[in-house]
Formats: C-alpha cells, sequence, structure tokens
C-alpha cells in the first residue's frame, strides 16, 4: 500500500501579495522539511498497519542484549555476526544520538570502536554515516524516533538494506494552489506526496532486543 501525505494552509490573500518576502517559497521549504521528517518517522518506526513499515518493526532479531540498560562489545559484535555473509557487504547500523555514544565509548579489550580506544580516529563528531561500528567501512545513523536502550526494546539495527528494504514513493512533493477560499479572502496552499516502505527480506534486516528486566 502506498500512503498519502497532505497538508493544507490558508493563508490570508493580502499576506501573500503584499509580504515583503516569498511566503509560498517559505512555505514550501517548510513542507519539503516536514515531508523529510515525517519519511523518517515511518521509515524507520512505522507499524506497518495502516501506515508504512518501518525497518525497525520489520526486522527480524539478531540477539539478545544481555542486558536491559547496557551495551556490549559482544552485542554488537553478535548482532553483526547474524547476518549472513552475503548482506555484509553493506551495512548500516541505526540507533539514537545517545546510544551512538554509549556504543562508542566501550573500553576494554576487545571493546574498541572508532572514536575510543587504541583504533580512536582522534575524532568524536563522526558525521551521519560514518564510523562505522566493527566494520569501519559500515555507516552508522540516528534515527531519533527509535527507542533507547530499555527494557524490552529493539535500540539497534544492523541492516543491509539494498538488500532488505524497500522504499516507494509514487509523487514526489506537490504543491498547488486551492483557491475554493477567495471569496472569504484566503489562499489554501495544499502540499502532498505519496510513498509507503516494507522490510523485504527481514534475513537481511537485524535488530538487537533487551530483555524484559
Amino acid at each position: 500500500t502506498v500512503y498519502l501525505f497532505p497538508a493544507r494552509e490558508p493563508i490570508d490573500m493580502n499576506l501573500i501579495e503584499d509580504s515583503t518576502f516569498d511566503i509560498e517559497a517559505w512555505w514550501s521549504r517548510r513542507q519539503a522539511r516536514r515531508a523529510a521528517i515525517t519519511e523518517n518517522y515511518y521509515l524507520s518506526v512505522g507499524t506497518g498497519s495502516s501506515e508504512p513499515q518501518g525497518f525497525v518493526t520489520g526486522s527480524s532479531k539478531g540477539r539478545d542484549c544481555a542486558s536491559a540498560t547496557a551495551y556490549s562489545y559482544a552485542d554488537v559484535a553478535a548482532l553483526y555476526a547474524s547476518l549472513a555473509s552475503e548482506y555484509r557487504d553493506n551495512i548500516s547500523w541505526f540507533c539514537g544520538g545517545p546510544d551512538e555514544g554509549l556504543i562508542r565509548s566501550l573500553t576494554g579489550s576487545p571493546a574498541y570502536f572508532a572514536g575510543s580506544g587504541v583504533q580512536s580516529l582522534g575524532n568524536f563528531g563522526f558525521p551521519q554515516g560514518a564510523g562505522g561500528f566493527i566494520d569501519l567501512k559500515s555507516k552508522v545513523f540516528n534515527a531519533a524516533d527509535m527507542d533507547a536502550i530499555a527494557a524490552s526494546k529493539k535500540p539497534l539495527v544492523c541492516a543491509n538494506l539494498a538488500a532488505g528494504y524497500a522504499v516507494l514513493e509514487r509523487k514526489v512533493l506537490t504543491i498547488v494552489r486551492d483557491m475554493s477560499l477567495i471569496s472569504y479572502g484566503m489562499i489554501q496552499i495544499v502540499t502532498f506526496f505519496r510513498m509507503s516502505g516494507y522490510v523485504t527480506n527481514s534475513v537481511a534486516v537485524r535488530h538487537l532486543l533487551t530483555p524484559s528486566a
């Protein structure tokens, strides 16, 4: 199913015509950002019921985390190893920003990740998609809508999305004027896009599952 995401904003016609700056262009930028945030939310944690299925929801369990409050090197390494070898060529990791910090701060042999310990790159300020865990050629992305590590959560996902996840976009962001309220001195700016996503191969998309307590 491909879902429709519309937005409608009535704006006073005089405000549009008399403004010293381009309100419609400003609104378009806001809606483009809204569309990106909406996509990020549903493609990461969407339930798949009456909305797109996120990669967290559709993933399969790769590892039971030993703790509900802390990561270990063994947990992260085992999650990576839970992916079949044919899916390890294009790995991406997903977690919240604070959880990335927890993983990168693990110390002790052999728990060294880029940004700490003997394999330090000398810079913790990795941009999105840099400095992967275990395999340093992999990528790490912060998905703000994912749960932080806690009881009965999926705080970390290791995936080959090219092999296990599909994104469908039937229409890019469209912006049109609706003149139906012109007699009231109002113009409605309507924006919409259609998209969906779902896990196509759950063995290529693995999550770490924390215990109930």
